[in-house]
């Protein structure tokens, strides 16, 4: 609808741009006293300041129907965000009762990240690679030298997606520097994403950190990390705490997690093929 807008008001400007021409040349017709022409060219400008009224008045409709849309939209995700705030307090609280406010506070800035993406692109999805760099912004010194990135700079989530993933970056994060790669000084992080046939991937792999060993009990974080993924976007997540570095994989149909008419989803179904890498932040 914002194209179809921006279509109009530029078709309008091109018919005033004509209309201001046989303005000037029926002026100078009339003055040289040639009035049948005159008045041949005061009714093609007549004619191009109407079309480019029609323009102008379908431009608006077009506009008022998109910001109606993102009212549409912004209601929508107000309520599903509430849902989702409502259960990570409660799940915290069951969970991790001594460390409430502090998890709970941390959770919700992983969501407010998330809102702040996509309110920033018009609730049209969020980058992947803006969405990890958001979420890891606190390392932001240690990304391309202990954190590296691999994938396409271009593919974007829809809203469902990039809050689910964003909150199991946050989560992934928060267990890497407590017990995984980042508490220590040699470990380091690849995440890679992409489209490999009608699938969006996904994969955290720590490295080179301490050996990690199996967490005594499972807690809410494991819960977003492994267990949301499927309720929202119908994905398959993998969590492996092996000795050599806690891994996470994400599998999930493109089209529940791409946002829609995207370049993302027309390269899913026009290659069908394997998604070629377009950022390749390395670690030194």
């Amino acid at each position: 609808m914002r194209d179809k807008a921006a279509d109009h008001h530029k078709k309008a400007s091109e018919h005033l741009t004509l209309a201001a021409y046989h303005h000037r040349k029926a002026a100078n017709h009339g003055e040289t006293g040639l009035q049948e022409t005159a008045v041949h060219h005061a009714e093609t400008a007549r004619a191009h300041r109407l079309q480019a009224a029609g323009h102008a008045e379908k431009a608006l409709k077009a506009q008022v129907e998109y910001i109606r849309l993102l009212m549409r939209e912004v209601d929508h995700r107000a309520k599903n965000m509430l849902g989702l705030v409502q259960a990570v307090a409660r799940q915290t609280a069951a969970g991790e009762p001594e460390n409430f406010i502090r998890s709970f506070t941390e959770r919700i800035q992983a969501l407010a990240i998330n809102h702040d993406l996509l309110v920033r692109n018009e609730w049209q999805g969020v980058a992947v690679a803006d969405l990890i760099r958001a979420q890891l912004a606190h390392f932001a010194d240690l990304i391309g030298v202990r954190m590296a990135l691999h994938g396409p700079t271009d593919l974007r989530l829809n809203a469902a997606a990039s809050e689910v993933i964003g909150l199991a970056l946050h989560e992934l994060a928060t267990n890497a520097v407590k017990y995984g790669a980042l508490s220590v000084d040699s470990g380091g992080i690849d995440v890679s994403w992409g489209v490999g046939g009608d699938m969006f991937m996904m994969s955290w792999i720590e490295h080179d950190g301490p050996p990690v060993s199996l967490p005594e009990r499972t807690g809410f974080g494991s819960e977003i990390i492994t267990s949301l993924p499927e309720l929202t976007i119908g994905g398959e997540a993998q969590l492996d705490h092996a000795p050599s570095g806690t891994t996470w994989r994400l599998t999930c149909p493109a089209a529940n997690a791409l946002e829609r008419g995207g370049e993302e989803k027309r390269r899913v179904k026009e290659r069908g093929g394997e998604e070629k890498c377009g950022v390749k932040e390395k670690a030194s």
